[in-house]
């Protein structure tokens, strides 16, 4: 992306930020001491505090002051624990603070502080729409993993916990904080369906409207990582789309009245990117069953309910049944010894990644819906779907397709130089010759003198001397060019 004034790095650095937030709270979520979970674990339940404390502060201290038993367990869970809480404040205080630093980019954008840049142009730019876009995404997402991936009663005892023994003083954003950590309703072990849910948590931390529309925008009428490029086929469009569908998904909840009334919108985004999926991956290890989550929403379930019944279900997991047995067979034979040799991918390169690139969209398919949630689509597709066992065996001769690919290509990479000037040096020769041939000063099986075509062929030898690797769109067009004359050629001699 072009560099204008700062924008461009400064949108790039809080991007990094988000990711980096999102990485950390995959850590910390997997690493949370049992202690926090008072119901499970009750050893320190009488001094651990949710958010009730900051109704009547004094009341609790009052409680847990006067008696030196209490005092002692504080004094304990604190030494143990308190590089814990530390650490989750930290996080928590990272994700307000990004919030406030992405409303503030928004505003100098707005306001003009990069020069000559602004959210359309940032919007037009290929990289610059690809990062506005993720900056949102990161904003909506960090907060769905908050709620998903941490248990709401403990975020409320590490707050409280951290300011008890921290003071308000020393914590600035202590109020955002308490927003973004108090209970939302949702209890990610129960998994159900909260009303309001999550459109009102995301209304606590909203994004402005009009940025939103503009983004949700782009998302519907771009293909914004240009991936549909890497699968031709129209039946993988959705597969090309998904990355931006599952930024389609959080994105929405800032503009929940679209999901509720803009049906034309709604017929526009499903169409698009979920007309055969509605299972999508939308981070990291979290997939959302849209069947599901969007039962709520009367613009958003028509929408969806308009391309995805127990009808097209089934027509689907037949599809992608059948297509994943040839695919099998094709990927066994790959697999045998001596097959995917450097020869043979030169060779048949387009045939190679068509049927990995045709295996992974059927698998991921596979995969994704027999997790679904709906009971009436789950029970369409399931007697038609392969057995678990067969999907995984195709799964894992995918992979090891793909790293045997791998492999060959690191060879050639490798030795690309040494192979590009060999193959250099023996068409030079081979046209040479026929230029001596011509000369009728050298036999080839009967001698023929021709200046003309003496004169052509010293040239096309030169001109194949001066291909060079190091723009290979330019040598590949030459060498075609040269190709086709060779050809011309023969038809005439």
């Amino acid at each position: 992306m072009e560099d204008n004034g700062t924008a461009s790095s400064a949108l790039l650095l809080l991007v990094s930020r988000g990711q980096a937030l999102v990485a950390e709270l995959f850590r910390l979520s997997d690493n949370i001491p049992p202690v926090f979970f008072v119901d499970e674990d009750p050893t320190y339940a009488e001094i651990l505090l949710d958010f009730r404390y900051f109704k009547v502060p004094e009341f609790y201290d009052s409680q847990l002051e006067p008696d030196p038993r209490l005092m002692e367990l504080e004094d304990e869970f604190r030494e143990n624990n308190m590089p814990v809480l530390e650490r989750f404040f930290q996080l928590f205080d990272c994700v307000v603070r990004y919030y406030n630093d992405l409303l503030r980019f928004i505003e100098d954008l707005k306001d003009g502080l990069y020069i000559q840049q602004s959210l359309e142009g940032m919007l037009s730019d290929p990289e610059g729409k690809q990062l506005t876009i993720e900056a949102a995404y990161l904003h909506g997402v960090l907060l769905l993993l908050l709620d998903l991936r941490l248990d709401p009663k403990a975020k409320e005892i590490m707050v409280v916990c951290f300011y008890r023994y921290k003071g308000s003083a020393d914590i600035p954003n202590v109020d955002d904080i308490i927003k973004l950590c108090r209970g939302t309703g949702y209890n990610p072990k129960e998994r159900q369906q909260v009303v309001g849910y999550p459109e009102q948590y995301f209304a606590r931390f909203p994004l402005p409207r009009r940025i939103m529309s503009m983004i949700i925008g782009r998302l519907r009428m771009d293909d914004v990582y240009n991936q549909i490029r890497h699968y031709p086929s129209p039946e993988h469009r959705s597969r090309a789309l998904s990355q931006q569908a599952g930024y389609l998904y959080v994105l929405l909840y800032f503009v929940s009245d679209v999901l509720h009334d803009e049906n034309a919108v709604m017929r526009e985004i499903v169409d698009k990117h979920f007309v055969d999926n509605w299972v999508v991956p939308f981070v990291t290890g979290h997939c959302v069953d849209l069947s599901v989550e969007w039962r709520p929403y009367k613009a958003a379930r028509a929408a969806l309910d308009n391309v995805i019944d127990a009808a097209s279900v089934k027509k689907l997991a037949i599809g992608a049944a059948s297509e994943l047995e040839p695919l099998q067979k094709q990927l066994t034979e790959y697999l045998s010894e001596g097959v995917l040799t450097e020869d043979y991918v030169l060779k048949n390169v387009d045939q190679v990644m068509a049927t990995v690139r045709r295996a992974n969209v059927a698998l991921q398919w596979l995969l994704l819906h027999a997790t679904t949630r709906n009971k009436r689509l789950r029970d369409a597709m399931q007697p038609h779907t392969p057995r678990l066992g067969e999907v995984v065996g195709a799964l894992l001769d995918v992979a090891d397709v793909e790293f045997r690919l791998k492999q060959v290509y690191e060879g050639l990479l490798r030795s690309k130089e040494a192979l590009w000037l060999a193959s250099r040096a023996a068409a030079v020769d081979a046209v040479q010759e026929l230029a001596d041939f011509f000369s009728g000063s050298k036999v080839l099986s009967r001698t023929v003198r021709d200046d003309n075509l003496r004169a052509w062929f010293v040239t096309i030898a030169e001109e194949v001397g001066r291909l060079d690797a190091a723009d290979p769109m330019v040598a590949g067009r030459k060498i075609q060019q040269l190709i086709n004359a060779l050809e011309e050629l023969e038809q005439f001699h």
